[in-house]
């Protein structure tokens, strides 16, 4: 399913650092566990959901988010996978769920991008990114303690 977005104006995006907004609902297959997620932004409005029934997390029209991070450009191989990848990092960050679904949300956006047509190399730089800022985000000082270097890519497939 192809993600239906556009882009904010100069004057939507002043004082906000969400360049992108959703225009139709974006439906896409994860298994994020059992339970029911609803985030609503400060409207009140619905913007993403997650159905344990069918396993899929629904992004709603109104949905904002900064697009691709880090050293990068904002290429359509790019778009669908940074907007999954921010939804399901900010459902950890409001503690809707654990903090191992980081390295699930990580691995998705690479998932995503190949299947948009992103090259290999740029995907593998994309991929060693985002986890060296979900490694950051955690604490320098506690993953020293649980984690060592060669563990932080273990597991990536792609």
């Amino acid at each position: 399913m192809k993600l239906k977005y556009r882009k904010l104006s100069r004057e939507e995006r002043k004082g906000s650092k969400w360049k992108y907004e959703v225009t139709e609902t974006y439906i896409h297959e994860i298994d994020l566990g059992d339970t029911p997620l609803v985030v609503k932004n400060k409207a009140g409005w619905v913007i993403f959901w997650y159905s344990p029934s069918v396993k899929k997390l629904y992004i709603c029209p109104g949905y904002r988010w900064d697009g691709p991070s880090g050293p990068t450009f904002d290429t359509e191989s790019f778009m669908r996978g940074s907007a999954v990848h921010d939804a399901l990092c900010q459902l950890t960050q409001l503690g809707l769920l654990g903090w191992g679904y980081r390295k699930i949300a990580d691995k998705e956006l690479v998932k995503i991008t190949k299947e948009d047509g992103m090259w290999w190399l740029r995907r593998q730089w994309v991929y060693a990114g985002v986890r060296l800022w979900s490694w950051w985000r955690r604490g320098f000082w506690l993953n020293l303690c649980i984690c060592n270097l060669t563990t932080l890519f273990s597991g990536y497939q792609h």
